[in-house]
């Protein structure tokens, strides 16, 4: 698991917008009155992964799956609310070792051309092999202004695994 802290207002640099539905794991996660808070991969129909610091309590909780352009009404889209959310026991706020979290689902998911698990990996991925992120990315900046267009359309970037001294160096 590789966690990447980032301020408030970053964005996915060097990143295009993805093709519509190519990655149908994705989704994002929401309050119960709909503001969105972070992203999160379906892993099969009844379960999803995502950062423990987005950690939010069930009833709070709701995975938004089969979406690409969030203000736009696509007829794609499931609203599921989390059951169960379970962050790893050994997440630390501090330096954020264990960022990640288990979401069980209120129902199981609809797969469709729209909402699939994701793939899992065949072999561990090594420093210097090259990985794909995505997401929405933020849409407020820290003064509270909607930021230009950044985080309607699902976003895509590859990016290279770097060796873990190079980031404890940084």
């Amino acid at each position: 698991m590789v966690t990447v802290v980032m301020g408030e207002d970053d964005k996915i640099i060097g990143g295009y917008e993805c093709h519509r539905h190519s990655q149908p794991w994705q989704m994002y996660l929401t309050y119960d009155d709909g503001v969105r808070w972070c992203g999160a991969s379906l892993i099969n129909e009844w379960w999803a992964v995502s950062a423990a610091h987005c950690y939010i309590p069930p009833p709070r909780l709701a995975v938004n799956l089969g979406e690409h352009d969030i203000y736009s009404e696509e007829g794609t889209e499931q609203r599921i609310w989390a059951e169960k959310v379970i962050p790893h026991p050994g997440y630390s706020t501090y330096n954020h070792d264990n960022d990640f979290m288990l979401i069980k689902l209120s129902q199981p998911a609809a797969f469709n051309q729209y909402v699939q698990p994701v793939p899992l990996a065949t072999s561990c991925a090594q420093a210097g092999d090259r990985c794909l992120v995505s997401g929405w990315g933020n849409m407020i900046n820290t003064g509270g202004e909607r930021v230009r267009g950044e985080g309607e359309e699902h976003q895509s970037a590859t990016l290279q695994l770097k060796f873990p001294f190079t980031c404890n160096t940084v």
